[in-house]
């Protein structure tokens, strides 16, 4: 099993770290906290595994700030990690979520671009922290991947990729098609190709119709994607079939990053969607190994 290492101890995190041992991971963790103030997240993701199987997880917890390169510098060529999962950010959350209501209006209605350097600060030090160090690592960023990805170094000897976005969306358009087509679930394949700024309007129905995106719909294998009502789709994703947002919305995101480790951490080929990987603007359907990362797309379209 592979040396893992998480950055950032918030709240995604922890919901991550919480899922993935709670259904029986056994490998070496690595939990980076920028500072040793109490996190009652952490303890209750340690807690709940130590319930549910009857043991205490290996999680090691270490304290680096992110701004201090060569520090983690440091730390990369003493410890060599394999897999980094960055949930780092400097995105103030809780701090917009208490202006007034027409000040976060205001902020919302911008868009996603002028929340991207506060993702792109703490993931771009990661990965010039990881070529200093002369690492090979599969490096999960899940801070805006299909927006940040495209700006972070090159890696030349690691492979990036990112979850959550695209990803959060599969279930309820799966769920969706097979309503509308009386077909079971687990007979449907749905591949997106879409940027965060489409795809986190989606659960809202605030989806311009001239939004570039790329739709696929499969039943047991054949395209069906010719006999779908879009306007209905859309209806359902922001009805019946709605997302969450907020906290409990970060619960997809941890689910969809698990799928993605778990998927780079086997020789067997596992189809999914990742947002930004290797460096691409937006999230794909993608073929994932520990060896392969390749998209899968329909014959008629290329990257």
């Amino acid at each position: 099993m592979k040396k893992v290492l998480i950055t950032g101890a918030g709240d995604l995190a922890t919901r991550f770290l919480t899922l993935l041992l709670t259904n029986g991971y056994i490998g070496d963790l690595t939990l980076l906290c920028r500072d040793k103030n109490p996190r009652p997240q952490v303890n209750l993701a340690l807690y709940a595994a130590s319930e549910v199987l009857g043991e205490i997880p290996r999680v090691k917890t270490i304290y680096h700030d992110l701004d201090n390169t060569d520090e983690f510098v440091e730390f990369l060529e003493k410890d060599r990690p394999e897999v980094i999962i960055n949930f780092s950010t400097k995105y103030p959350y809780k701090k917009i979520e208490t202006l007034l209501d027409g000040h976060k209006r205001r902020l919302h209605s911008a868009g996603i671009g002028v929340l991207l350097p506060f993702h792109f600060v703490l993931a771009n030090n990661i990965c010039r922290a990881i070529n200093m160090a002369d690492l090979s690592v599969d490096f999960i960023n899940v801070a805006y991947p299909d927006a940040i990805n495209h700006l972070l170094p090159e890696m030349p000897k690691s492979r990036i990729l990112g979850s959550g976005n695209i990803g959060n969306n599969i279930p309820a358009f799966r769920f969706s098609v097979a309503e509308m087509l009386g077909a079971q679930i687990d007979e449907v394949e749905v591949r997106l190709v879409m940027h965060h700024a489409v795809s986190h309007r989606i659960y809202k129905g605030e989806v311009e119709n001239d939004a570039p995106f790329l739709f696929q719909a499969l039943i047991g294998g054949d395209d069906v994607t010719s006999i779908v009502n879009m306007n209905e789709l859309f209806s359902l994703l922001s009805t019946k079939y709605r997302r969450p947002s907020g906290g409990v919305g970060k619960n997809m995101a941890a689910a969809m990053t698990i799928n993605v480790l778990k998927a780079i951490l086997t020789q067997e080929e596992k189809t999914l969607h990742v947002a930004g990987p290797s460096s691409l603007i937006g999230g794909y359907p993608m073929k994932v190994s520990s060896e392969i990362l390749e998209p899968v797309l329909p014959d008629n379209i290329s990257i």
